[in-house]
Parts: C-alpha cells; structure tokens; sequence
C-alpha cells in the first residue's frame, strides 16, 4: 500500500527541474543587464574627462594670450609693423605649453582728446599741446603645441598720443 505522501516528492522533483533553466536565463539577463550599466557608466565618465580636458586647455590657451598680450601692451607696440610669435611655457618646465602669434596692432580710431594742459596724470604727452584718444585692437590667435587647438583673443587698447605720433601710427 502507497502513502499519501509517496507522490509529493515527484512533483517536487518536476518542478525543480524546470525551474533549473529559469534561473539561468534569469541570471544571464541580469548579468547582462549590468554589464550594460556599467559599460554606459565608464563611456559617460570618459567624456566627462574629455570635457574638463578641453575646460582646462582652453583657459590655459586664454591664459597664455592674456600673458603674450600683456607682454605687447607693455612695449610701445604702435611702432610694431609686423606680427609677433610668442611661445609661452605656463607650468615653468621649460617647454613651450603654447604658441602666441599676436597681428600687428591695428589702429581702430583716432579721435581729438583735447589739449595735454586738461590731462595732468599724463607724463607721455608734452606739457602743452594737443593730443589725441586713439583706440587700438590687438588680436592674439593661441595654437596649443600638443593638440593642435586654437583659440583667437582681441584686446581693446586706448592709447593718448601726440598728432604728430598719430599721424605716423594711424595715418592722417
């Protein structure tokens, strides 16, 4: 005579076979799924680095224009008649970071300031005499040595100047 219980063990048996494959395919999905994530997860983290990368190279190649442009307002650049190439090394290892080619200074506009007896805080102009408000733009084209990059910078310049300067500098 069979006990009730002789057939549960069976069905048992059953269905822990067919769950056998469910779990599987369970599983592979899910690992499937977060390889996914994660490839996703490190192909945004890289253009992320790229991004901050380009950040920095171009406030270095801002940085850069600002030091070779300072360099040019700082000399008499009126009297320069050609372009000047500037190589700048930001980080002081002795290698030039970038290339600054800074265009001959273009004067924009020449207008009359007055006489230099109105304008005491200028030591340039002559003590008595008319001079004149003259406006300058400097153009600044940064090449980065490693990458290739540019970045193209104008400064505005105004510079008190005596006719006969403007004249030599600007024309009539």
């Amino acid at each position: 005579m069979t006990t009730p219980s002789t057939p549960a063990p069976k069905r048992c048996l059953r269905r822990a076979h067919h769950q056998r494959g469910a779990v599987l395919v369970t599983g592979l999905v899910t690992m499937t799924v977060i390889t996914l994530i994660v490839v996703a997860s490190f192909s945004g983290a890289t253009a992320s680095v790229k991004a901050v990368n380009n950040t920095v190279a171009r406030d270095e190649a801002l940085a850069s224009a600002a030091t070779a442009l300072e360099q040019v307002v700082g000399s008499d650049f009126t009297l320069t008649t050609e372009a000047q190439e500037i190589q700048v090394d930001l980080d002081n290892d002795d290698t030039n970071d970038y290339t600054v080619v800074v265009e001959r200074p273009v004067c924009v506009k020449a207008a009359d300031g007055g006489s230099s007896d109105d304008n005491l805080s200028s030591s340039s102009l002559p003590a008595t005499g008319s001079y004149y408000s003259t406006t300058w733009d400097i153009k600044a084209t940064v090449t980065d040595t490693r990458s290739g990059a540019t970045v193209e910078v104008h400064d505005g310049v105004m510079v008190q100047m005596t006719q006969t300067d403007k004249e030599a500098a600007c024309g009539a």
